[in-house]
């Protein structure tokens, strides 16, 4: 299942406990990112196979209470169960980046699910050198490494980047994190599934308060004449997330958009995408780069 910690600036870490739930269901590496003061760059540090290899590795973050932190407990599906292939990874194309396990960069990333599409077979592509990435890391160096120069840094291409992985997504750069994706807040920290609880007590739904930022979203409110959408997403979504209802014109207005987050007259469709009239060209705009990107790596 793999789990995300996002740890904003001022928060002290998680217990010890929570620390070792997390670990007890996702105990298949660990890594990290953080940032803090004046640092031009985030510094990812990874590659912990055992708990207490991770426990040093949150030790070794000076000062970690004034830093903003990424963290990642890994359940592996794809690639090696390696230290290389510990998240956060760098927002790279190269593999040696990817599975360094002490770097600095840009923009670290982590990723909790399973993209569909992406990781490779051992039998069917014996040979390929992207055989020991992850689908986190092949997504990464396929797509978002492939997008304009920083791209993410726009909230609307981190909205269709997260409708693309499938999953939840977190990003650190110098000065900022963004999440995407249900997350639940627990004193100060937000998780991005509810690993973190003692399982004497585990919940079955997520407790609130819940940052929801567009889980399995779509481009409702788009028309077919300005795109074809069943097009599109046919090359988007490789054909397994999606039923779109294009010629659905059964919208109504809802409180939220599920990209900005504003009170901006948003509309739902069918498919539980709610966009508003503002973030709609924006997205488009995302989405015919995005189809771009996706059309050569199926190529």
């Amino acid at each position: 299942m793999c789990i995300i910690v996002v740890k904003p600036k001022g928060v002290q870490l998680p217990s010890d406990q929570t620390f070792k739930n997390c670990w007890d269901s996702n105990y298949e590496g660990f890594g990290l990112a953080y940032h803090g003061g004046r640092m031009p760059t985030v510094h990812i540090k990874k590659g912990a196979m055992k708990y207490e290899e991770a426990l040093s590795l949150i030790k070794s973050v000076p000062n970690p209470t004034s830093k903003r932190m990424l963290m990642h407990f890994r359940f592996a599906t794809h690639g090696l169960t390696d230290s290389g292939a510990c998240h956060p990874f760098p927002l790279s194309k190269r593999i040696r980046d990817l599975r360094k396990t002490d770097l600095h960069t840009k923009m670290a990333i982590a990723h909790n699910g399973v993209i569909t599409g992406y990781g490779l077979n051992k039998k069917v592509d014996a040979g390929n050198p992207e055989l020991v990435l992850s689908d986190s890391q092949m997504f990464i160096r396929r797509v978002l490494s492939q997008l304009p120069k920083d791209a993410l840094y726009n909230r609307v291409t981190r909205f269709l980047a997260h409708s693309e992985s499938g999953g939840k997504l977190a990003y650190l750069v110098p000065g900022k994190m963004w999440m995407n994706g249900d997350f639940t807040l627990h004193q100060g920290i937000w998780y991005s599934n509810d690993t973190f609880r003692v399982k004497k007590y585990r919940q079955t739904t997520h407790q609130t308060p819940v940052r929801h930022t567009g889980y399995r979203s779509s481009l409702a409110g788009m028309t077919p004449q300005e795109i074809d959408l069943r097009v599109m997403f046919s090359a988007l979504y490789h054909e397994s997330l999606y039923a779109l209802h294009i010629n659905d014109k059964q919208y109504s207005p809802i409180d939220l958009c599920s990209v900005c987050g504003t009170k901006n007259h948003a509309y739902m469709s069918a498919w539980g995408s709610n966009i508003c009239p503002t973030c709609q060209p924006q997205l488009l705009r995302a989405v015919k780069t995005f189809r771009k990107i996706t059309s050569e790596v199926t190529e």
